[in-house]
């Protein structure tokens, strides 16, 4: 996921923003690399940052408040199609496990 964001945001212009989805072949490492994710995309001052799956979200206390955290992909589609506007370049990243491709229609365009 480092690689992808570095990757991302060499090429992308404003607005952008990232949607994270928990990594799931972590095992014993998770915590501390969605940790080390967390800060790195915070670093990058995006204009919205999601990350959806439990692993990101235990860290919501302490993480970016640039970021918005769910449980699980259903949730945060549910919050986009509410009103909050996802616009921009986009990097849509995560185990194919949270299926983060059904975000894809709430991208404006």
């Amino acid at each position: 996921m480092e690689a992808a964001l570095l990757s991302f945001v060499a090429e992308a212009s404003r607005p952008f923003g990232f949607i994270l989805g928990d990594m799931l072949e972590m095992g014993e490492a998770a915590s501390e690399e969605h940790k080390n994710i967390l800060r790195l995309a915070a670093s990058f001052k995006p204009d919205f940052m999601w990350c959806i799956g439990p692993e990101f979200e235990r860290h919501k206390e302490w993480g970016p408040t640039c970021a918005k955290y769910f449980i699980n992909t259903e949730t945060a589609k549910a919050q986009a199609t509410a009103g909050h506007e996802l616009r921009g370049e986009v990097l849509i990243k995560g185990s194919r496990g949270f299926r983060l491709e059904g975000l894809l229609a709430l991208l404006s365009h």
